[in-house]
Parts: C-alpha cells; structure tokens; sequence
C-alpha cells in the first residue's frame, strides 16, 4: 500500500472518494508510466521510484511526476436542480429557480395558496403551481370575474338583476320563488268579498254574485239606474234593490197586476178587473165604486 501511494503522489495523482467519471485520472501517452500491479501474483521486488518509473527518474533526490491533462468539470452533468435552470461555472454550478420553487438546491416548495391568490373561492396547491376551485357566480384564473347570470335569462316572470357572486329576480305580479317560476295562489287571500274566487298563472279572477261589481266584487251594483220597478219605486241596496210597488201592482218588479175581483170588491155588481185595479158593473138601483149605494126613488 505504501508504494501505491508513492506513486500516487509522484504520478500528481489526487486520492478522493468522491471522484466520478469524469474524475478518473487518464495517464499520459508515455510509455514509460508503468502503474503498480496491485492484481499480479507474487512478491513485489521493486523497492522505489525509480523501479517504477525508470525513464522519468534522474535520481533519488529528483522525481519529475508526468504532466497530466487539464479537466473542466461539468457541475451540471448529474442535473442536480430538480426544479430550475443549471448552469456550470467554473467547475460548479448555480441553479435559477422556476417560479414557485425556492431554496439553496431548490428542493423547497413555495405554497401559492398561502397568499391566498383566489378571490372567491378555493385554493388547491400544486407541484409549481396552484389551481382556484371558484364559488358560484364566478370565474377567471383568481375567482376574481363575476358571471352574468342574467345573460341565461333564468326570470321566468320578472326582471333578473345581476349581483357580486350572484343575480336576483324581481317578480311580476302573481309570481313567486327564486327564478319566479312559482305562480301564486291568489284565492287563498279570499279576495273576492262577494264572490267566487278561481286562481290563474300570474292571477285571480272573481266571479261576482248578483248586484256586486269590481275586481273582487267589492262594489254593489246600483240596479236602480234600470228602472227595475215596472210600476213601484225602486230602493237600492247592497247587492240589490227593493220595489215598492204602486196600488192593483205585485211582483218584484211590480210587474204583476193585482186581481182584485178575487176579493170581491162589487157588493151588487159584476167586478172587471183592469191593469192596476178593477171596475165594478152595477145591479139595477145600485151605484157606486163597489156597487154598495142603492138608488132613491123618485
């Protein structure tokens, strides 16, 4: 082993445990470098340098090692950056970071979410990067655009009013629920006063009872205004009206005359009944409206 070292130092030989590749020492193309056999059977009789390196050594005082060829190093050959740019230099290297890496040999991670770049929504970190999962109502590369939900026309009876994040309908009449899909029931406000109430898309309509009017048939009808009493005076009231009905008339509308002869009015006569009264034909020797005055003798 001693010699081996002899000869590693007179050769310029550099000992390392590190040595790659490209490290390896090349002898030179003298003929006369003859390296120990290490691998050979048998004793080792040659006892110094100049056994080994008989054509180089002038003397045992003066050893002259062989001139060796100069290596450049490559630094960058095993690519060592594992998430940048390599670059050798002077035997070494210097490594430029990707964006999201960081660190001496770039091996540390740079979390982007912990800047919490998205605006609305949610941050997923990623190997040299990261990806926004957006809330309802936006969008872009950071969550930061807001959609126009209105552009989708979702008002399907009212007005869509975009909002940040979101949009809202403002209903037409007889429409309810968030799209105002949803049609509502009027009939169960019992609008209708006097009235039969039947519910439609987007409204109500009130079927009215007899002498009521308006769209919940909350007006009475003034029914006088027709001349309803044939013979009488007409008296309105809520939801109706009342005849008063002239003498020798009945009826609602006094329009039924009254037979007085069935009450037999003519006391010595033969009654007629007439429209709206009677007249009575008198007996001999009797006179008057009922036939109940006699006659004088003269």
């Amino acid at each position: 082993m001693a010699k081996w070292l002899l000869v590693a130092l007179m050769s310029g030989m550099v000992v390392s445990n590190s040595l790659s590749a490209a490290d390896t020492f090349i002898p030179p193309p003298d003929s006369s470098f003859q390296p120990a056999d290490f691998t050979a059977k048998g004793p080792d009789n040659r006892k110094d340098a100049k056994d080994i390196f008989p054509a180089t050594v002038e003397s045992s005082s003066q050893v002259k090692p062989p001139l060796l060829p100069l290596t450049n190093i490559d630094g960058c050959i095993r690519n060592p950056c594992q998430h940048e740019t390599c670059v050798s230099k002077d035997g070494g290297k210097t490594c430029t970071c990707y964006p999201e890496w960081n660190g001496q040999n770039r091996h540390q991670y740079i979390d982007e979410c912990a800047n919490n770049p998205c605006q609305h929504g949610t941050c997923v970190n990623k190997d040299g990067g990261y990806k926004c999962t957006c809330s309802a109502g936006w969008t872009g590369q950071n969550c930061q655009q807001d959609i126009n939900e209105c552009t989708r026309k979702p008002c399907q009876h009212g007005r869509c009013v975009n909002k940040d994040g979101g949009y809202k309908c403002t209903c037409s009449p007889g429409w309810t629920g968030q799209n105002c899909q949803q049609d509502v029931n009027e009939c169960a406000r019992n609008p209708c006063k006097h009235g039969r109430c039947v519910n439609k898309d987007g409204g109500y309509k009130c079927t009215c009872s007899p002498g009521w009017t308006g769209q919940n048939c909350q007006q009475d009808v003034n029914e006088c205004t027709r001349n309803p009493c044939k013979h009488g005076t007409c008296v309105n009231k809520d939801g109706g009206y009342k005849c008063t009905c002239s003498p020798g008339w009945t009826g609602q509308n006094c329009q039924q005359d009254i037979n007085e002869c069935t009450r037999n009015p003519c006391q010595h006569g033969r009654c007629v009944n007439k429209d709206g009264g009677y007249k009575c034909t008198c007996s001999p020797g009797w006179t008057g409206q009922n036939c109940q005055q006699g006659v004088l003798c003269k």
